[in-house]
């Protein structure tokens, strides 16, 4: 299931409000399908939330416009995983970002 993976935040540890890169998007030439993916947000402040977010250039999070694949969002959800493969067009990146203890791990393949 996807022949590329990404792990980051094991138990929470992902870094707060910083963008991460999954894949960038000069690596996504013919596009790619993510075909797994899970998030978690720890804790139970209001607010808390765990992004993954497809862009051609690095996102600033909560802005109009961004493609938010899905999100996690305290409360009540602390966890969720993409319920289907998705497609991510050539030329964009996938990119993560957590406001509090996050983690994201994703599977994915680029198509040729």
């Amino acid at each position: 299931m996807g022949t590329h993976s990404y792990n980051n935040g094991t138990n929470g540890t992902m870094q707060t409000n910083t963008v991460v890169s999954i894949f960038a998007a000069s690596a996504n030439t013919n596009g790619a399908i993510v075909q797994s993916c899970s998030e978690t947000i720890w804790g139970t402040t209001w607010g808390l939330n765990t992004l993954v977010i497809a862009s051609p250039t690095q996102p600033t999070p909560f802005v109009t416009g961004n493609i938010v694949l899905f999100s996690v969002l305290v409360p009540p959800i602390s966890s969720a995983t993409l319920s289907h493969p998705v497609y991510i067009p050539a030329g964009n990146g996938l990119w993560g970002y957590t406001t509090g203890s996050g983690s994201i791990y994703c599977n994915y393949d680029f198509l040729n």
